[in-house]
């Protein structure tokens, strides 16, 4: 307790508790604090269903990389972003920027955003801190020193068993504290968005394929009304248990 060890110990509000490498801060919470918490985590869930229901892969792909970008900045309160997509020999290629340059990816100084992407894609899983020069294996990288990244947050696209891309995002400005609540909400949108991005190569590539084959006959006509059907059939889900039910409702299509 405030850097002491202790068996047991009476804590005062303000008190700094470490255990288990874990630090946190003791505080008094009052009835208008959690009342005003509340508030905080409902807007956040309202936010994120809005932003959601606009990830209609209808919009074609460049627009809704565009606004999976623009929904993850406003969902986490940071700056500037990029959504990496695997291409067709699996590699993953930067598909859409905001606020940033092709010149700035490149550039070597950027390397600390390649060590957090590293880092998420191996684990499989979102990396988020408001606190970037605290992290151990990001806070001494080019980028963060150079660059002055504060906080980002990367969370990869998975589309059942697979990694189809990636969504980052960073600040040069200090963030808040990422909650569970944050990340939970963060991991449904980007879940959503990569339903909406298959969704959206899908009838792009098909579209491909119908301009590839003779303008008449059966096949052409078959492949039209299947993507039709595709788009048609996409809704914005509510839920990841309705977006459970909507794929096995639809079998194999």
């Amino acid at each position: 307790v405030n850097g002491r060890r202790v068996e047991s110990a009476r804590l005062a509000a303000g008190d700094w508790v470490s255990l288990g490498g874990v630090v946190a801060r003791f505080d008094r919470v009052s009835e208008a604090d959690l009342e005003t918490e509340r508030r905080r985590a409902q807007h956040l869930r309202d936010t994120t269903r809005e932003l959601r229901r606009g990830l209609d892969p209808r919009l074609g792909l460049g627009p809704l990389l565009n606004r999976v970008l623009d929904s993850v900045l406003e969902l986490s309160g940071l700056e500037r972003g990029f959504v990496m997509l695997t291409d067709d020999e699996g590699r993953m290629r930067v598909a859409a920027t905001r606020h940033l340059q092709d010149s700035q990816l490149k550039d070597g100084a950027f390397s600390g955003s390649w060590g957090a992407i590293r880092l998420s894609l191996a684990e499989g899983k979102p990396l988020v801190s408001g606190d970037v020069e605290a992290v151990t294996a990001l806070g001494d990288r080019p980028s963060v020193i150079q660059r002055g990244i504060r906080s980002l947050a990367t969370v990869p696209l998975h589309a059942g068993d697979r990694t189809i891309g990636l969504v980052y995002a960073d600040s040069t400005k200090p963030g808040r504290q990422f909650t569970q609540l944050d990340l939970e909400l963060l991991e449904a949108l980007c879940g959503h968005a990569a339903l909406a991005i298959g969704v959206s190569r899908l009838s792009r590539e098909l579209g491909e394929l119908r301009n590839e084959l003779p303008l008449e006959g059966p096949v052409d006509e078959r492949l039209s009304r299947l993507m039709r059907e595709r788009l048609t059939e996409y809704r914005p889900v509510e839920s990841d248990a309705e977006l459970a039910r909507s794929a096995l409702a639809g079998g194999d299509r």
